[in-house]
C-alpha cells in the first residue's frame, strides 16, 4: 500500500510551524508562544481540509 502524497498546503503550513519553533526562544525551551499555536492550528485545519 502507497501513501497518498501530501497536500502542499499541508506542507507549507507544517514548515511554517517547524521552522518557526526552532527560531523562536521560547518554543525552543519547551513553550509553544501565541504564534505557533496559530501556525500549529493553521496547519491541523489545512490536514482536515486535505482528508490527511
Amino acid at each position: 500500500m502507497t501513501t497518498p502524497p501530501i497536500s502542499p498546503r499541508v506542507q507549507a503550513t507544517y514548515r511554517a510551524y517547524i521552522v518557526h519553533t526552532q527560531k523562536c526562544r521560547p518554543c525552543r525551551s519547551g513553550t509553544n508562544c501565541d504564534s505557533a499555536e496559530q501556525l500549529r492550528t493553521a496547519y491541523k485545519a489545512a490536514e482536515r481540509e486535505a482528508g490527511q
